[in-house]
């Protein structure tokens, strides 16, 4: 079996796993990840890269207006296959993408080009393992935008169902600096 047929392979069993999760473990994780998150993140000034969650993920909503109400949430879009970063404002600044996911609206959000108050990156996945290594959609939207960020902290998060021992890892895969699992 290839590399690339482990990696199907693993992002299926791992659709159905978040697929199968019940609402209260959702629910539970969820809020533990946000307060987590947000008393390590009170205290600071700087702006954070999060990501609007899909359905099966951890639900960082909470969040993500924490940060926008102190206009430090930064939110990814997808613009011509690549990772574009805005600066968001208020969550009703967001719009429906293609892919029903909450992407900034350009017309109501700024669009970044330079990165200095940027400090941590939390980043989904459908994976992660002991090494930090993650597994994504396949798409490779964040290895590629991941690949020019040296300084900044970058984080998996996740439900601990997400944990596997190993993902599948091919040259341009990057491993995160850590990842938190609720």
């Amino acid at each position: 079996m290839t590399l690339q047929n482990d990696k199907i392979l693993l992002r299926k069993t791992l659709r159905e796993t978040l697929c199968f999760l019940n609402s209260e473990r959702k629910e539970a994780a969820s809020k533990a990840a946000c307060q987590f998150l947000i008393e390590h993140l009170e205290n600071s000034s700087f702006k954070v890269l999060s990501f609007a969650s899909k359905p099966f993920e951890i639900n960082l909503w909470p969040l993500n207006r924490f940060l926008a109400k102190e206009k430090r949430l930064l939110l990814p879009k997808i613009e011509k296959d690549q990772i574009s970063v805005y600066e968001v404002n208020s969550v009703h600044d967001l719009k429906i993408s293609y892919g029903n996911i909450q992407e900034p609206c350009p017309t109501r959000c700024h669009k970044l080009d330079t990165f200095e108050d940027l400090s941590l990156i939390l980043v989904p996945g459908l994976g992660f393992d002991e090494t930090h290594h993650r597994i994504g959609h396949g798409k490779g939207h964040y290895d590629r935008f991941l690949s020019s960020f040296t300084e900044e902290l970058k984080w998996g998060i996740g439900f601990w169902e997400q944990k596997k021992q190993r993902v599948p890892v091919e040259d341009h895969d990057l491993a995160l600096d850590t990842v938190l699992f609720f």
